[in-house]
């Protein structure tokens, strides 16, 4: 719990926490936790214990949020996204709100919800702001021990893998965001959306750099006394 706690403190909480729970009542049963969004018939889930998990519309019954939750709301038959509160879902339809007004959609006309997901479970990058940066672990000096098990290897190996695509992710955040600034017009609102869309993309990749951290701290807790690599920093 110590060793968790101190991870936490990097900047890589897990994000169930973030807010009060959201209930996604499926045919297996009903799951507490945070809904992170909805696309291709397929809604995408967190539980409390910080496991996403992804359910076909077919097998859900309800989602009762917390609370409303901003997010851009693509149609099947408009290309144009729109900025809604989504309020809940009752099979077969999502009921939010646009431009202050109660409205309805069956999930077979809807081809995207991108959640606004709270700053503090939110990654770097993208657009409408962002939660800090986790702080890059020094993993050099455990790279060069030549007394480490094959599992210490792999619980070292994991953590520089999910850095390596968190980190890519992020640099490629940063070259959209920079010719975003440079466009106007449709280009500029068409990397807009995309950038709104890779929030949704950077999810799984920060919550395996979360726990792959935590993994590693537990194994190696004299890492969090070395934790910042030199010439290592996100953009």
């Amino acid at each position: 719990m110590k060793i968790l706690f101190l991870f936490v403190l990097l900047g890589c909480s897990l994000a169930a926490a973030a807010r009060a729970a959201d209930v996604l009542v499926t045919d297996k049963g009903e799951h507490e936790g945070m809904f992170l969004g909805f696309e291709d018939g397929t809604f995408r889930f967190r539980s409390k214990g910080g496991q996403t998990f992804e359910e076909p519309q077919a097998g859900v019954s309800s989602l009762s949020l917390a609370k409303p939750c901003s997010a851009v709301l693509v149609r099947s038959s408009k290309s144009k996204p729109e900025n809604v509160e989504i309020l809940r879902y009752a099979k077969p339809k999502f009921y939010f709100r646009l431009d202050g007004k109660d409205s309805n959609l069956f999930g077979s006309r809807i081809r995207s919800i991108t959640v606004e997901v709270p700053a503090a479970a939110r990654g770097a990058g993208g657009a409408g702001g962002a939660a800090a940066a986790p702080v890059r672990l020094n993993v050099a000096a455990l790279q060069s021990r030549p007394d480490l098990s094959i599992e210490q290897k792999e619980i070292v190996e994991r953590y520089e893998s999910a850095w390596a695509k968190f980190a890519e992710f992020v640099q490629a955040n940063s070259g959209l965001v920079q010719e975003m600034d440079a466009s106007s017009g449709g280009r500029r609102e068409a990397l807009l959306n995309e950038l709104r869309q890779r929030k949704y993309q950077e999810q799984p990749l920060r919550q395996e750099l979360n726990e792959a951290g935590a993994v590693l701290l537990g194994a190696f807790p004299e890492v969090v006394s070395n934790r910042a690599a030199p010439a290592a920093a996100l953009p």
